[in-house]
Order: C-alpha cells, then structure tokens, then sequence
C-alpha cells in the first residue's frame, strides 16, 4: 500500500469539509439566504473543479464553469493567489419545467486557488474553451529556476 493512497484521501476530506464550511459560513456573510433542502444545495456558494499544472514558464488553471460568458466571471490575480468568482442563473424557461431531478449547480461560485509559485499578474491571460476557463500566468522573474554554472577557479 502506497503512502500516496491515505494523502489523496485526506487531502479530499479536507476540501470536503472546507467546501462544507464555506457553504454553510460564507453564503450568509455574502448576503445570500440559504434555501431549505436539496433545492438550497443546488442553488448556494459552490466552488468549481480545477486543474492547476506548471512548468518552467508559467502556471496554468483549468476550471469548469460550462455555460458561462466571459462576462459573467471575475478574475483577480496577485502573486500568490487566483480567485474566480460568478454567478450561475437559471432562466426563466428553466424555472418554468417540471423536473424530476435538478442537480445542476446555481448560485454564486467562489474559488481562491494558492499558487505553486510567484507570477507576474500583469502578464496573466484569460480564455474560454469547451465550457473551460483557462488561466495562463507567466511566473515572475524571481520565481523562475536560474541554473549557473560552476568556474574552476
């Protein structure tokens, strides 16, 4: 048994809990009413998945918040954190259906992501693609991995 296999575990009950505290602590200091029941956790402070990756250059995001227009997502970067923040509604039409299952997300997303390293906000660049925001920031020049060499003497 890997050692890798009980870190990955609690690393998820981590974000669980943390997920659950947010839900539960900052909806209510954002100024939003929590509806009752499994409509009030469709429709609260939820957090998207992401993928943050590096390499020598820059780090990458990758977050999932389908169905969005650029418009409709913040972004603020500074050395040591990228936060994302938006709303997902849903339509009129929506609200109009008789479902039988609603598990699509609504509501207000949040979601601060520590940086593996500095990065240079100024440069950070933004895209859409396949329902994928995806965040590009060059790292800063001090963070980045300088090799020198050896002399002789």
């Amino acid at each position: 048994m890997s050692l890798m296999r009980p870190l990955s575990s609690i690393h998820q009950d981590l974000n669980r809990i943390f997920y659950d505290l947010e839900r539960e602590f900052m909806a209510p200091m954002m100024g939003r009413r929590q509806p009752e029941g499994m409509e009030g956790l469709m429709q609260t402070v939820w957090a998207p998945p992401v993928d943050v990756a590096e390499d020598e250059r820059e780090v990458r995001i990758k977050a999932s918040v389908p169905g969005l227009k650029p418009e409709e997502i913040e972004i603020d970067v500074d050395n040591n954190a990228i936060s994302i923040r938006g709303e997902v509604r849903r339509t009129e039409e929506e609200n109009r259906q008789n479902f039988h299952r609603r598990e699509i997300v609504e509501g207000t997303f949040y979601r601060q992501i520590p940086l593996p390293t500095e990065v240079d906000p100024d440069k950070a660049q933004a895209r859409f693609e396949n329902g994928m925001l995806l965040i590009n920031a060059p790292k800063s020049k001090q963070s980045r991995r300088h090799r020198i060499k050896v002399n002789n003497k």
